[in-house]
């Protein structure tokens, strides 16, 4: 078991960090540790009450990205605001990007190229209102008009939103596409 402390993540010079608000479901909490892993955040930060870390299922729905990523669990929302502090204070275009479900900017009109923290709220009640509070800007993904849908589950909301950073910063996928999918014609 890892030391819960700040300590121990180590930032890019572009910092991309996933807050996890107070997960609920065991599955959702090692998919967003698989995706945060797959789509290169610095690191994941637990809040909360939250399920066990360590439980199986947890493991192994996040699958080897487990024992890649970078976490922690913290309970005092007040040192993550000293942390998002000290963040802003070293990086001064640090941002942090709430989520939301109630149509405030669409996920594809924000800047999210800068240094930043994304936070996903809890899989039934959303982010809580104190780290709402703390944001710089809400994002929402938008639905279908005709989508009876709302919202999505929040793991899959996450890895919408976490490939949407890693595209404006134009660090999607780290292979070269186009000689796999290249067909060429005989002479």
């Amino acid at each position: 078991m890892r030391e819960d402390t700040f300590d121990n993540i180590s930032l890019s010079e572009n910092p991309f960090i996933v807050l996890f608000d107070r997960p609920s479901n065991k599955g959702n909490h090692g998919t967003m540790i698989r995706s945060c892993d797959a789509l290169g955040a610095d690191a994941l930060i637990i809040t909360g009450h939250a399920v066990d870390l360590y439980d199986p299922n947890v493991v192994v729905s996040a699958m080897g990205s487990f024992f890649n990523m970078r976490f922690i669990r913290v309970s005092n929302n007040d040192m993550i605001y000293g942390f998002i502090d000290m963040l802003k204070n070293r990086y001064p275009d640090f941002t942090t990007v709430g989520t939301t479900a109630h149509n405030e900017l669409p996920l594809y009109s924000a800047d999210l190229t800068k240094p930043l923290m994304l936070m996903m709220g809890n899989e039934t009640i959303e982010l809580n209102k104190a780290f709402k509070d703390c944001c710089d800007l809400l994002c929402t993904i938008p639905m279908a008009e005709k989508s009876y849908a709302t919202s999505f589950n929040v793991s899959c909301a996450a890895s919408i939103l976490m490939y949407e950073i890693t595209r404006q910063r134009g660090s999607v996928l780290n292979c070269d596409l186009t000689s796999k999918t290249q067909k060429t014609t005989p002479k």
